[in-house]
């Protein structure tokens, strides 16, 4: 994808139901964000900002380097982010899933976070945050949130601040990297 090209713009496919980001010239690539997620403006064609070519850069660049996600899955999680950022409909934050920590972190977007649930870890990276809640994305393969409710890698919910626990170490990173290499 060559996003220095200035004709990329924002369109909703009614087609397969899902806001692409698409070139007048080449090609079109799906966000994977739905309609029922979307605000009204993500359904009107605009051209992509520079601010969201810098978030996708940004994003794209934490997904591979520190997360060590393969290059086109981390550049369409990269794309669905900043789909998220700019057209995300707002939502109550869905914390039942995570415990709560102590940890008083000052948050902003594009960390990459640890939340806990009863049963495992999961790695995230931080889409949009404000003083009491995150738009966070999963970067671990999948995370069990409960018995029948499972999280894929990609999916995004928000979560109220305080549930998300510590900042990702070295060493998650490293067994995230690990894992996705199995």
């Amino acid at each position: 994808m060559n996003i220095a090209r200035k004709d990329w713009h924002w369109q909703y496919n009614e087609v397969t139901n899902t806001l692409e980001v698409c070139s007048d010239v080449d090609s079109c690539y799906s966000t994977g964000l739905r309609k029922a997620q979307l605000c009204g403006d993500a359904m009107r064609k605009q051209s992509l900002a520079i601010e969201d070519l810098s978030f996708l850069h940004s994003t794209y660049e934490i997904l591979t380097e520190q997360c060590g996600l393969d290059d086109t899955i981390a550049m369409n999680h990269a794309m669905s982010a900043v789909s998220a950022r700019k057209f995300f409909k707002p939502v109550l934050p869905q914390s039942w899933f995570f415990l709560p920590s102590s940890a008083n972190l000052t948050l902003t977007e594009l960390m990459v976070v640890e939340l806990d649930t009863p049963e495992q870890t999961g790695l995230f990276i931080t889409v949009a945050s404000d003083e009491s809640t995150s738009l966070i994305m999963l970067i671990s393969e999948k995370l069990c949130l409960t018995e029948h409710k499972n999280m894929v890698q990609g999916s995004m919910l928000r979560v109220m601040n305080d549930r998300i626990a510590r900042y990702a170490s070295m060493n998650a990173l490293a067994m995230n990297r690990d894992l996705l290499r199995a």
